[in-house]
Formats: C-alpha cells, sequence, structure tokens
C-alpha cells in the first residue's frame, strides 16, 4: 500500500474549508476551481474552432472568445487569491515540519551534552 503525501494530507483540511464555503473562496464567480478555469478552456476551444469556421460563424465565435475573456477577467481575481492562499497554507505546513525538526535536534544535542558531561564527571 502506497503512502499518501504528507502535503496532501495537510490539505485535506483546507481543501474541505474550500468546499464548505464556496462563495467565499470563488465569489459569485464559481462554486469549484473547474469553475473558475471553464472560461479559459472556453477560450481556448474558441481560439481553436476560429481559424477553420465560415464567415458568420467566425463572427459569432469571435463574440463568444470576447464575451469568455470577459469572464475570464472577472474570475482573476479570485483564481490569484486562491493560488496566493494555497501558496500560503504549502508555506504554514513546511514551517510546521521546520519547527518539529528544529525542537527535535535541539533535544538531540541537550541530550548528547548531558551524556558527554555525565561521561566526564564534570
Amino acid at each position: 500500500m502506497q503512502e499518501e503525501d504528507p502535503h496532501l494530507q495537510a490539505h485535506a483540511w483546507d481543501s474541505e474549508q474550500l468546499d464548505a464555503a464556496p462563495g467565499y473562496c470563488f465569489g459569485s464567480a464559481a462554486t469549484d476551481v473547474e469553475g473558475l478555469l471553464r472560461h479559459r478552456r472556453v477560450a481556448t476551444e474558441i481560439s481553436r474552432r476560429i481559424p477553420t469556421s465560415g464567415t458568420a460563424e467566425r463572427a459569432a465565435l469571435e463574440r463568444g472568445l470576447a464575451t469568455a475573456y470577459r469572464n475570464m477577467a472577472r474570475t482573476d481575481p479570485y483564481l490569484r487569491w486562491l493560488l496566493a492562499t494555497a501558496h500560503a497554507w504549502i508555506v504554514r505546513e513546511k514551517l510546521r515540519k521546520a519547527r518539529r525538526h528544529t525542537f527535535l535536534s535541539a533535544v538531540l544535542v541537550i541530550a548528547g551534552a548531558v551524556v558527554s558531561l555525565g561521561a566526564t564527571g564534570r
């Protein structure tokens, strides 16, 4: 059985928090991360179809592309906030791990000093 990545375990609570309050995290623009990225996929698909389309279809696709760009501009602040928050969660978890390692190292140094002083009789 393969162990789960500790970073994923650390973020389980955070993803639960996102799922519990999507309005706070995504605003009215989306209900999940996929919703924030949907307009980018739509714009990509429309851009891919424009070169091979006819004149009438091209006009409709260009209007759709303009709409997708407006929606992207609306969702970008939420996406930036989500990325910054995820980065902060990662940094927080790394700092917690570093603090634990530092504490354990200090305990090991103190134990070594006690053993050394006890062995020399001072």
